[in-house]
């Protein structure tokens, strides 16, 4: 059959469609279906079946609308007059054929984005073949169920910078932060921003409320704070350490605090890298021998030294151990440096570093050195 001639007699579609029953339009639609997926028919004979499927996708009777989308779900190209006609029609048979039909392209699928209602976005949403610009079209536009079957979409695999279009328009919808914060692959960034807003509204509940004293509530909100940017600063790989201190510094998280509580648990490698990026000598190696200098550049508080330096000092004898020691067990070892190792210093200022290494150890740390520093106080 040449590609060029026409040998259907569209007539006799046109009279069953007007006047057949439904069980000939129903065998008359599998058949134009059947027909428009054969790899020898003509390109005329093609586009001669297209008006009267187009009209069979919107038959009066349900089950014959139905059977024409099924038939048509594998077809690799259709024409858009049928697509749409589809896509129009029942809800349930428009996302099962959107779900899963193999002629649905970018600009079909861009279209649906922008015209369809959350049920046609949402089968959108869950197709295994989404390319990028439809991913973002999702992410910037689409309902935010669509957005949430998106993202437990697990044939797609979204971008950082994905995640961080959707934190930044669903960042104030608690069910979408939950979901994101599932997620094992979530830049970290994100976590650190959410941690910092959850803080930001404690406080400002606070405030509002005036369920503590003020003073407390910010010592209390600030140290879950720091101690759960502590914990997502733990779980990066080392080559992703110095972007996220970046990161926390562009965003004045990167508090001497949060360096000190991480020096009082032995958590050297945060402190080294935080130094030397404040210090702006990245990747600068921090010994016992270059801190005053790095601590001075990074303009920490001068206070903050001494138990700097008492948690170096541990650490140069840690790493000539078998195991490095735990929390609790590093942050005794530093009270036991400031204490024997600090002669030179008055009771006062050994009650004044005590003082620090209570606020920001780990809470059994955190008691000793309070014990401790009474009795130096007392002393004095």
């Amino acid at each position: 059959m040449d590609d060029n001639s026409g040998s259907l007699d569209t007539a006799v579609f046109d009279a069953v469609i007007e006047h057949g029953t439904a069980e000939e339009r129903r065998e008359l639609a599998l058949q134009l279906a059947a027909l428009l997926g054969a790899p020898q028919v003509s390109c005329a004979d093609r586009a001669a079946v297209v008006p009267a499927l187009a009209a069979l996708a919107a038959d009066p009777v349900r089950e014959i609308r139905g059977d024409v989308a099924a038939a048509l779900t594998g077809h690799e190209t259709l024409d858009a007059a049928i697509v749409f006609s589809i896509i129009a029609g029942d809800d349930d048979i428009a996302v099962a054929f959107i779900a899963s039909a193999k002629a649905l392209d970018r600009s079909r699928m861009l279209s649906i984005l922008k015209v369809g209602d959350d049920k046609r976005q949402c089968a959108v949403a869950g197709r295994p073949d989404l390319p990028q610009d439809v991913v973002v079209a999702l992410i910037e536009g689409a309902c935010a169920a669509a957005v949430g079957t998106l993202v437990g979409n697990g044939s797609v695999a979204l971008r950082p910078s994905d995640f961080k279009r959707i934190y930044l328009r669903f960042g104030n919808n608690p069910a979408m932060v939950n979901r994101l914060l599932d997620i094992g692959v979530l830049p970290e960034e994100i976590r650190l921003l959410e941690v910092r807003r959850t803080a930001q509204r404690l406080h400002q509940l606070v405030r509002e409320r005036r369920w503590m004293m003020a003073s407390e509530a910010e010592a209390s909100i600030n140290e879950t704070e720091e101690r759960m940017f502590l914990r997502i600063l733990l779980a990066v790989e080392d080559h992703g350490l110095e972007r996220l201190i970046s990161f926390m510094s562009s965003r004045d998280m990167l508090t001497p605090s949060i360096m000190l509580r991480a020096a009082c648990g032995g958590h050297m490698t945060i402190v080294e890298q935080a130094l030397a990026w404040l210090a702006a000598m990245p990747g600068r190696r921090v010994n016992g021998q270059s801190l005053k200098a790095i601590h001075s550049a990074a303009r920490i508080p001068e206070d903050c030294y001494p138990v700097m330096r008492a948690a170096f000092e541990v650490a140069a004898e840690a790493r000539r151990e078998s195991e490095w020691p735990s929390e609790d067990q590093f942050g005794r070892r530093v009270v036991e440096a400031i204490l024997t190792r600090q002669e030179a210093l008055a009771p006062l200022q050994g009650a004044k570093m005590l003082d620090l290494v209570g606020q920001f150890a780990d809470d059994r740390t955190r008691a000793l050195a309070n014990r401790l520093k009474g009795s130096l106080t007392a002393v004095a």
